[in-house]
């Protein structure tokens, strides 16, 4: 009884508080090995660093050109023949240009930083479903183990009944038959918890991972450590899926104000040089003196349309952005809300479940007192410990409802 009662107050402990992870900072290590190992998780890391470096591409001006000319037929001037032509010109973008340019670039790059962060969004949430998964199984079979010596005992009542033949041998036969299942449950549990294994190896790369590797246990529900009135605000601000959206109406603000600068006039500034050869038939004044004319040219784009255009599409998908991303919202609100009510209900049923062992074992208590004098009811005694044994699991699979809620409330609320 006393065995019975300590096993009772072990899942009784979630409603004090006073129970935490024995290996917490197992779960910190195994995420951090996923993000230092991830290949995926390093290509994206790569591209977003590859968008960076697109900034040192921009040229505060454009390349300047330079032209020459080999007169074939040499022309005349009065100070003498032209021998040849070199001239050179510098496009002059319109102010804010550069700075226009470089923004639109630094702007590209953020969505992809952001698409690094919800890969490892998800990257978190899987590893820790695995690690979850894991001791969950764990702590099943340790409850499916701990009624193994509470069926011997029940068998050794069984057996001095049998040899006062006051009970019947089919009731020993039963409760092997209970035995061979439980056992057989575990190794079945065992097996289930290999598919987990190799999923935290494919995730973090380690070759194999100790039993101990994994929290001794987790009898207390998962702790809801947000205010779901503010959300909404967390995901707009925290969600990487729901930034990307913001960024790329940045993105588009940049077009907008690189269109707004095209619609200016272009300033080309040049110079030509014309190297004069001096006149041999005549000696007037500055003989043979070259030519030098500096150039201003300006190109006046007298077509709005297409800047008009591009405005106006600009604005469109602006708001197309901005309808997707409340969308998308929305849907995560939705989901943030169905995680809240399997969270609520997972609590609701634990506290109903505690209460129902305490009355069960309290009438099994009754029963074996009964069966020990009288050899009675034993099929009866055999239920009451099987619905037990349910419910004790019932416990484990609600609190492991609570941490499965509260992961997809991290996932969508852009937790980590």
């Amino acid at each position: 009884m006393k065995d019975i009662i300590k096993c009772l107050m072990g899942f009784m402990i979630w409603l004090l508080g006073f129970n935490a992870i024995a290996n917490a900072q197992n779960l910190n290590q195994l995420i951090d090995s996923a993000i230092e190992y991830n290949p995926y998780l390093k290509m994206l890391n790569s591209n977003y660093h590859a968008a960076v470096l697109e900034t040192d591409l921009i040229q505060p001006l454009p390349d300047p050109s330079l032209s020459t000319g080999l007169p074939i037929l040499r022309p005349e001037t009065r100070l003498g023949a032209q021998v040849v032509t070199i001239g050179a010109k510098q496009m002059i973008p319109w102010f804010g240009t550069y700075k226009a340019k470089e923004d639109l670039a630094i702007a590209k790059s953020k969505p992809k930083a952001e698409a690094m962060a919800s890969y490892q969004l998800q990257l978190v949430y899987e590893l820790k479903m695995a690690y979850y998964q894991i001791l969950f199984i764990q702590q099943e079979e340790n409850i499916l183990r701990k009624h193994l010596p509470i069926f011997d005992a029940l068998d050794q009542v069984v057996l001095a009944k049998i040899s006062n033949s006051t009970a019947s041998a089919v009731d020993a036969i039963k409760i092997q038959l209970k035995v061979n299942s439980l056992r057989l449950k575990i190794a079945s549990l065992e097996e289930e918890k290999k598919i987990h294994f190799a999923k935290i190896k494919e995730l973090t790369g380690k070759d194999s991972y100790p039993n101990d590797y994994i929290a001794d246990s987790l009898t207390h529900s998962a702790v809801l450590p947000y205010d779901l009135r503010n959300i909404e605000s967390d995901i707009n601000q925290h969600h990487p899926n729901i930034k990307i959206f913001n960024q790329q109406i940045d993105i588009s603000n940049a077009e907008l104000e690189i269109n707004r600068i095209a619609s200016k006039p272009k300033i080309e500034v040049g110079l030509d040089y014309t190297l004069i050869q001096s006149r041999t038939d005549a000696d007037p004044a500055f003989n043979g003196r070259d030519i030098l004319i500096p150039k201003v040219m300006v190109s006046l784009p007298l077509n709005k349309k297409k800047y008009r255009t591009k405005e106006e599409i600009e604005k469109q998908v602006q708001n197309g952005l901005d309808f997707n991303r409340q969308g998308l919202v929305n849907a995560y609100m939705a989901k943030i809300q169905m995680y809240k009510v399997a969270y609520d209900q997972a609590l609701l049923n634990l506290e109903t479940y505690v209460q129902q062992i305490k009355w069960l074992e309290q009438s099994y208590d009754i029963l074996l007192t009964d069966y020990s004098v009288y050899g009675k009811r034993f099929d009866e005694l055999m239920e009451l410990r099987n619905e037990i044994i349910d419910y004790e699991v019932k416990i484990n699979d609600s609190i492991k409802n609570t941490y499965w809620a509260v992961l997809g409330i991290e996932q969508y609320a852009g937790y980590q």
